[in-house]
């Protein structure tokens, strides 16, 4: 019983041994030096290009390597064997290529492209790559890219890994349909079935194969946007290999081109031999393909007519035969006038039938100059929306990048808790980045802060806020000034300066501000200086319901007014312990709702005294519920922003 188990195990190895050796590829030197060798083609199933079906492989692909068998053995003397060895999947097809040895080649339909270059060698493109996209029956024909991505929200994609199919699907994930989901498949034979099988898919195919199908009655649709073309379709071999000579001499042999075109026309048909090898524009090429799907349909449906119309013509011929038969003795001349009845009745609906022929065909090609003319014009508006969907999005992400600093520019809530008990920040930029900001600062005992509405919002605003971040820095802390006036006249001065306003267009630009300096004098109250430049300071003392304003200068900081010199005055004042300071800008009392009406100062006024009681951070959800039920969804028409305090 052991010798007999030995036995089948040597054998099973032999057996693997020699299946091993079978496959064994030889370099093209070594050919040259034993005038013989072997060859392994590694290829996936890819119908038109290289197919097995029923023991027999055929294809484009599969003809071409026996081609340059014929070619090596006639040209260079010598004996070379040729081995397909069908692999599980066009992926690994190609993976296998990467690390592939000197006489593997590698066939599956791959595009050229200069990624692959890197990784691998072609031979020359045989045929022009031009890849479309298509999809399932039910998902509609869209015009432009505005369309595409209302209407292929809900689509998925489905495609082959490491093809250019999957690079295109991933390219519109990232510009087009964010929240695509793609399915993967391991053959262009499952990538097919899934979209003519099922609904809602879409994916890339080569041009050839997708009329291929569509001439055997295929239900896919092509989309007439997004079409792809790459330096061509080649056959594969190995950074490693040495073949390169041989296969540069088989494809500019003489021969080679009538040969090509040749298979062309046997696997893909006269017209798509034409239409590939054609040199026309992109918008010739696109009038060229629709004009091939249009016969497509035209001959389906003449089909359909002709095969009704040998039924039909049956069916009267049997009746007709049957009537005769039936009253040829009898009925012989009764007979013959019905058969000229019939045949009368018969040419009237052939007229009819020829009438309506001429009638669709005039109509056919006024749709198709029609349809022509709006194609062009729909490229040209996609064309511009692509472009401007690029800037746009470039611009955004500057933007949102420019938000993320002028954020890291405001005071952490770990900082705010450190100097203060209770606090609240509402800040609502009415675009992605700011106008508005404000700014915290702890020195010699003593805490600053203020709210600045710098002109504009937006990007403008933004590079407000970054300048005056930078002046309120080196006015406190570099040149210690503690007075809010003479702190709002530093920064009067300083934004003169900048701007050159007395010189310069920039005369507008400027900002409103409000700053408090708190000091701490015991436990039971603080000392507060105040100033404003066209803002209101608003605080509540504890246990009154009565709010009190601290008005601003009617005039802001920045701008240049002839003959005017700004000056600025200190409110000052001691607060007891739980008073509450408000410092805002217009942006809330100047929000509408959908009668175009302003939230206004006296409404903001009561909303402050109306909660004064309430914890800060409760204060804060009320405010921004009370905008939220006024303003009613209507847009924003400035940057909000409210800082709330507890002394």
């Amino acid at each position: 019983m052991l010798k007999k188990r030995l036995l089948l195990f040597y054998i099973s190895c032999l057996f693997i041994h020699l299946n091993l050796c079978a496959q064994q590829a030889n370099s093209w030197k070594e050919v040259q030096e034993k005038k013989k060798g072997t060859i392994v083609v590694y290829y996936s199933d890819y119908e038109g290009f290289i197919l097995e079906e029923d023991g027999v492989i055929q294809g484009i692909e599969y003809d071409l390597m026996n081609g340059f068998r014929n070619f090596v053995e006639k040209e260079y003397q010598v004996e070379l064997e040729i081995r397909f060895v069908k692999v599980n999947g066009f992926s690994e097809a190609y993976n296998r290529s990467i690390g592939g040895k000197p006489g593997e080649f590698f066939a599956a339909s791959f595009s050229i492209t200069p990624e692959r270059l890197e990784e691998v060698q072609f031979t020359p493109a045989y045929l022009p790559d031009i890849q479309v996209m298509i999809c399932s029956s039910n998902v509609p024909i869209v015009k432009d890219s505005v369309e595409f991505k209302k209407v292929f929200k809900n689509v998925k994609g489905v495609t082959l890994q490491n093809s250019t199919f999957e690079t295109h699907l991933l390219t519109i994930k990232e510009f087009y349909l964010p929240s695509l989901s793609i399915d993967y498949v391991r053959t262009i034979g499952e990538l097919y079935d899934k979209v003519e099988q099922q609904s809602n898919f879409f994916t890339y195919a080569q041009l050839p194969d997708y009329l291929l199908r569509k001439e055997k009655g295929s239900s896919i649709k092509r989309q007439n946007i997004f079409k792809i073309r790459y330096d061509g379709l080649g056959i594969i071999y190995s950074k490693e290999s040495d073949w390169q000579e041989p296969i540069i001499a088989f494809f500019e042999d003489d021969n080679f081109k009538p040969f090509l075109e040749r298979k062309v026309y046997q696997y893909f048909g006269e017209d798509v031999n034409d239409l590939l090898r054609s040199d026309n524009s992109s918008s010739q090429d696109e009038i060229d393909l629709l004009t091939k799907e249009r016969e497509m349909q035209s001959r389906k449906i003449a089909d359909q007519r002709l095969k009704i119309s040998r039924q039909g013509f049956q069916i009267y011929l049997f009746i007709g035969i049957s009537v005769i038969i039936a009253l040829l003795g009898l009925l012989f001349f009764s007979s013959y006038r019905t058969k000229q009845k019939n045949n009368k009745i018969l040419e009237l609906k052939n007229q009819k039938i020829r009438e309506i022929n001429e009638s669709l065909r005039a109509q056919t090609e006024e749709l198709r100059t029609q349809k022509a003319r709006i194609e062009a014009q729909q490229r040209l508006i996609e064309e511009r929306s692509i472009e401007m969907y690029k800037i746009n999005n470039q611009l955004t992400r500057s933007i949102y990048t420019a938000q993320t600093i002028q954020q890291a520019l405001l005071p952490f809530d770990r900082r705010l808790n450190f100097m203060f008990d209770e606090h609240f920040a509402i800040y609502l930029p009415k675009d992605i980045v700011s106008g508005d900001f404000y700014w915290v600062e702890e020195i010699d005992n003593k805490i600053f802060i203020a709210l600045i509405d710098c002109t504009g919002h937006g990007v403008p605003g933004a590079f407000m806020t970054m300048i005056a971040y930078a002046f309120l820095n080196e006015i406190v802390e570099e040149k210690k000034i503690y007075s809010p006036a003479k702190v709002l006249v530093s920064l009067q001065t300083l934004l003169s300066w900048a701007f050159q306003q007395d010189k310069n267009a920039a005369k507008q630009l400027g900002m409103d501000i409000s700053i408090c300096c708190i000091e701490r004098k015991q436990e039971s109250k603080a000392k507060i200086s105040m100033a404003a430049a066209k803002q209101n300071i608003y605080y509540m003392l504890p246990q009154e319901k009565v709010l009190n304003v601290v008005k601003g200068e009617r005039k802001s900081i920045g701008g240049w007014q002839e003959n005017v010199k700004r000056t600025f005055e200190d409110t000052t004042m001691e607060l007891p312990k739980d008073s509450i300071i408000y410092l805002t800008s217009d942006g809330f009392e100047d929000t509408p709702n959908p009668r175009r009406r302003s939230f206004g100062r006296k409404r903001l006024k009561n909303m402050m005294e109306e909660h004064a009681s309430l914890p800060l951070e409760e204060q804060k959800d009320r405010f921004i519920q009370s905008l939220e039920d006024f303003a009613q969804g209507e847009e924003q028409r400035d940057d909000v922003t409210i800082l709330g305090i507890k002394i």
